[in-house]
């Protein structure tokens, strides 16, 4: 049946949050949406909380993933999904009552294929909220190319998914897909933002982002370096195959550094962290080199070349 919006919440061993987020969902002021779970095989009581939820409500629909990652998990969203737009909501995070009522409104008032509104990370240890993204709202409608440059600034516009509302064809039309890597959201978002039409933004702190232990963000792994790294591969392969890394060469190249600066102080977090200088040079090598390797050859290679990966390895 078609809806306005698809709210897309991959799941994978999250009992002790998901019941808060599905019931933020549950509770919007906005009623033409369904809810599609998709659950990663967990292994504690997530999917039987799961479960409750679509006996509860006709809108919640439940899908199983195959067990490789939250990628798989929200490619399978979107292609389960009836929406004419696709919310994303991570299931450790909660949203407030009018999350989707003004980014639908904000998005189809103004014809954007993408609206985004300000966030807010609640921190898990003692409750507290601090609003992060646009501190100062600056309620706009920007083109798709002004919009992906300021992502690609990662300054005021951040690569995340789950702050903004999607019209569905740009997955489907584009052949747009996430990539089995961490921070899959950093490469799929300017692909995002270069194929709408345009981004209409509202100032409005609607999504709460938890921040706890443990989580993705809070550790500074190898594997995630390098995942960080390839992500610079693959938004210049997109841009390369449509025509249009003239445009953002220059700010790509910043971002390029950017990142360089960035794993030279993850990985050395890593090390003081683990008490070792163990391969401590041949990483920050490595940690330079991949960003510099984007940034300067022309790729003719398809996304997955494993040539074009540089793995950091413990």
């Amino acid at each position: 049946m078609k809806t306005a919006v698809s709210v897309i919440v991959p799941i994978y061993n999250v009992e002790e949050y998901l019941a808060r987020c599905l019931d933020s969902i549950a509770a919007q002021s906005f009623k033409d949406f369904e809810v599609v779970m998709v659950d990663d095989y967990s292994t504690d009581n997530s999917r039987k909380i799961a479960e409750e939820y679509c006996t509860k409500y006709d809108n919640f629909l439940l899908y199983n993933s195959a067990h490789k990652g939250v990628a798989n998990a929200r490619n399978t969203g979107v292609e389960k999904a009836n929406g004419e737009y696709i919310a994303f909501v991570d299931s450790d995070d909660f949203v407030e009552p009018d999350y989707l009522k003004e980014l639908y409104l904000t998005a189809v008032n103004n014809n954007a294929d993408i609206s985004t509104c300000n966030y807010a990370k609640y921190y898990q240890k003692n409750g507290r909220y601090h609003v992060i993204m646009l501190r100062k709202p600056f309620e706009k409608v920007y083109t798709n190319k002004k919009f992906t440059r300021m992502n690609l600034n990662d300054i005021r516009v951040r690569s995340y998914l789950w702050n903004k509302l999607w019209r569905r064809s740009l997955f489907t039309d584009n052949g747009i897909r996430f990539n089995d890597i961490y921070f899959e959201d950093i490469a799929i978002c300017p692909q995002l933002m270069h194929s709408a039409n345009k981004v209409a933004v509202t100032g409005r702190c609607l999504y709460n982002y938890t921040q706890r232990s443990g989580s993705i963000m809070s550790s500074a792994m190898f594997e995630k370096i390098t995942g960080y790294t390839y992500t610079l591969a693959l938004m210049r392969n997109f841009f390369e195959r449509h025509g249009c890394y003239g445009d953002y060469k220059r700010i790509f190249w910043k971002l390029c550094i950017c990142v360089s600066f960035a794993n030279l102080y993850n990985v050395t977090k890593v090390h003081i962290k683990n008490h070792s200088i163990k391969n401590y040079f041949t990483h920050i090598k490595v940690s330079f080199i991949g960003p510099l390797y984007y940034r300067r050859r022309k790729f003719t290679a398809t996304d997955g070349d494993p040539e074009m990966k540089f793995v950091l390895k413990d």
